[in-house]
């Protein structure tokens, strides 16, 4: 199965991504009106809607006529991890995963759920519950949350 993602950039005119940015170009988070401008490129790359502004935010950079000329989405994902289940009670599987499909479907209006997994046991039981494999490298990265010194001052 092929996935469609957005093209490589073309590294022979690409300039260097720590050199400042180009010139009459502002990068930040965008406004509702940009972040709708964009959705004939989702659109092109097949994305049915925009990201739900409720658990997204959209960075981008806008050139001096208002166009957006980059952007990043950030989303929050569900991970369906940790799990555990005591030997002999494997039986227990179908009905964590009864109660927990049926409280996201009574609190958000549909999501998708990941689960990361290596070869075995999880990615059968994922498999078993009609989850299915997706063809992605997963990268991650921690970011720490900034120091803010409004709230250092109030722990204090």
């Amino acid at each position: 199965m092929k996935l469609e993602m957005l093209p490589l950039p073309d590294r022979s005119t690409q300039s260097d991504p720590q050199s400042s940015p180009s010139e009459g170009v502002s990068t930040r988070l965008l406004t509702p009106s940009e972040i709708s401008s964009l959705e004939p490129i989702f659109k092109e790359h097949g994305a049915q809607d925009l990201p739900d502004p409720a658990t997204s935010f959209v960075v981008g950079s806008v050139d001096a006529n208002g166009k957006v000329v980059a952007f990043l989405v950030m989303q929050l994902k569900v991970h369906a991890q940790p799990m555990w289940i005591q030997p002999g009670h494997e039986a227990l599987f179908r009905s964590l995963v009864n109660i927990a499909e049926k409280t996201i479907s009574e609190r958000v209006n549909g999501c998708w759920i990941y689960l990361f997994a290596e070869a075995g046991r999880h990615s059968k039981l994922a498999s078993h519950v009609g989850m299915k494999l997706e063809p992605w490298n997963v990268y991650s990265k921690f970011i720490k949350a900034e120091a803010v010194p409004e709230l250092e001052e109030v722990i204090q």
